[in-house]
């Protein structure tokens, strides 16, 4: 019995990888389309005022990004979560120039 257990939890998948929190969250809470319209224009709001230097991580909006079920999206919200996709993008960019230089 307690062998059997020990396989079980070998075989889970890490709690901390962002894919796996959000089929957990999905299946506690699935969002509804006007659930992440509302987090899209949360983020969007956020990504208009955030920079590399501010005291929450581009990481942890990585993973807010991360977070959303991708497969329930309309094509408008998955065009909106590409597009702060890509400015999230740029600003780890701008962040890793500015690590870089003396």
């Amino acid at each position: 019995m307690t062998e059997n257990l020990c396989n079980q939890n070998l075989r889970r998948e890490p709690r901390n990888d962002p894919e796996n929190r959000r089929s957990d969250l999905e299946k506690i809470h699935p969002m509804s389309h006007q659930d992440i319209d509302k987090e899209i224009a949360h983020l969007e709001r956020v990504f208009g005022q955030i920079s590399a230097n501010d005291r929450i991580p581009l990481s942890y909006w990585r993973n807010r990004l991360k977070m959303l079920p991708r497969a329930s999206l309309m094509p408008t919200q998955r065009a909106r979560l590409e597009r702060l996709a890509a400015a999230l993008h740029s600003m780890e960019q701008a962040a890793q120039k500015l690590a870089v230089e003396p």
